[in-house]
Order: C-alpha cells, then sequence, then structure tokens
C-alpha cells in the first residue's frame, strides 16, 4: 500500500437510503441484544451487519461458544430458545468456570433464532452492509453512512448504537 499520496475526492450528494430511531451497528451478540431491545421498546429499528449472517465471531468463525457471559433478559431468552430446539447445552464447573458457566450452541441455528427474534421485534436488517462511519448533522452522530451493493448511502437515525467489533462508528465521529 503506498502511503503518504492522497487524490481529492470530489464533493457528491450521498442519498438517503433510509429514516429511523435507532441504527445498531453491527450484528455480534450486543448488536442482536440492541436492536431487538430497541423494536420492543417501540423505535423503528434497522441493524446494519457487513457479513451475512448475526452473531458475529461465535458464529462467522463457528466458534459457537460462550464463555462465562452473564448474559440478561435476550440473551437468556435466546439461549432457552436453542436448547428447547436441542441445539444449546449449558454447563458449569466451579472449579473452572465464572457463573454462569460456558453456553455452546450451534451455531447455522444460533443464526437462525437471531434473526427470527430481530424480524419478530419488528426491526429491520441490512446484511452485506458496511458501515463506512458517522454522518454528523448540526455537531452531532445523526445516522451512518453505509456502503453495500446497491452502492453508498446515508441511513439516518437521531440514535446511533455502535456494537462494531472495532467501535468503528464510535471512531469515525
Amino acid at each position: 500500500m503506498t502511503e503518504g499520496k492522497t487524490i481529492a475526492v470530489p464533493a457528491q450528494e450521498v442519498a438517503v437510503s433510509g429514516e429511523y430511531d435507532v441504527v445498531v451497528c453491527g450484528g455480534g451478540p450486543g448488536g442482536i441484544g440492541a436492536a431487538i431491545a430497541a423494536a420492543r421498546g417501540g423505535a423503528r429499528t434497522l441493524l446494519v451487519e457487513w457479513l451475512s449472517s448475526l452473531g458475529g465471531i461465535a458464529t462467522g468463525a463457528y466458534i459457537g461458544a460462550w464463555m462465562d457471559s452473564p448474559g440478561g433478559p435476550i440473551f437468556h431468552e435466546l439461549f432457552k430458545t436453542q436448547v428447547s430446539l436441542g441445539s444449546a447445552n449449558q454447563s458449569y464447573d466451579p472449579k473452572r468456570h465464572h457463573k454462569p458457566g460456558r453456553a455452546s450452541f450451534h451455531p447455522e441455528t444460533m443464526k437462525a433464532i437471531a434473526l427470527r427474534m430481530i424480524r419478530d421485534a419488528g426491526a429491520d436488517v441490512l446484511f452485506c452492509t458496511a458501515v463506512e462511519g458517522a454522518w454528523l448533522g448540526d455537531g452531532r452522530v445523526g445516522g451512518v453512512f453505509v456502503a453495500n451493493k446497491g452502492g453508498r448511502s446515508v441511513v439516518l437515525a437521531p440514535v446511533v448504537i455502535d456494537t462494531t467489533a472495532d467501535g468503528d462508528v464510535a471512531a469515525s465521529a
């Protein structure tokens, strides 16, 4: 990669591809919980994920486990559904684990259950979409620039939740 060399990019107008109350950036465990909670709370919600499925590295890299995670109501609902389908189990060894212990699950089933829960809550999901960074309006974050096969656009929202693995939206603001 060439370092230090730059080019000028002409100013451009960017299409607004959506307006929401809440945009959640990142579809890992934190994003799943945030999107479900926001939508269940009545907010018009969009979750943007750059992969083609939900669950982050636990499903994308087929790890299929959460270690010593205390969870919360949405996590417990998601895990309980997996257990009822026979696709997950929990173990706890007080000599080796912190409470509540280890949860192992089938990654493909977790992806499907998480997506169903998000859609049932009323949230929209954009897969295969990169979040380029925050859009700043009136001195504050007012949306995010996204890019996918449809091109570059901006999604407007007064609330943007950054659950990306690296804090990409926060870093860009």
